[in-house]
């Protein structure tokens, strides 16, 4: 039923060996993405959910609401917000490399957003 707990286990393999789980109670009826971050965020998938969430605004703006859903507009969103939380992870530590303050690799990455 809605509003309802469950329960979710998410587990990844660490490069370094082993695994790391964590226990989630998500709630029926909220919203879930998950962003992953293999090679880092590219500049062309930066301008396509840019593109695509002027694209979203300029339609609710104009009340052109045709192909638009709840879902949609939240999917969108939260994929927007972790693929922006990557990119300024990646852009921050190419700034620190630059700088001479750190030496990083990009790892595999994951996370997720809810709403």
């Amino acid at each position: 039923m809605m509003g309802q707990e469950l329960q979710s286990t998410t587990s990844i393999t660490k490069v370094t060996g082993g695994w790391h789980s964590g226990n989630n109670k998500p709630v029926v009826g909220e919203f879930y993405a998950f962003g992953i971050d293999l090679q880092g965020v590219s500049a062309k998938q930066l301008e396509t959910v840019k593109n695509r969430m002027e694209t979203v605004k300029t339609q609710l703006e104009t009340q052109q609401f045709e192909g638009l859903t709840k879902d949609g507009i939240v999917e969108d969103m939260l994929y927007a917000g972790a693929l922006s939380y990557f990119a300024a992870n990646d852009v921050g530590l190419k700034v620190l490399n630059r700088a001479g303050e750190a030496l990083s690799y990009r790892l595999p990455s994951f996370g997720y957003l809810f709403h």
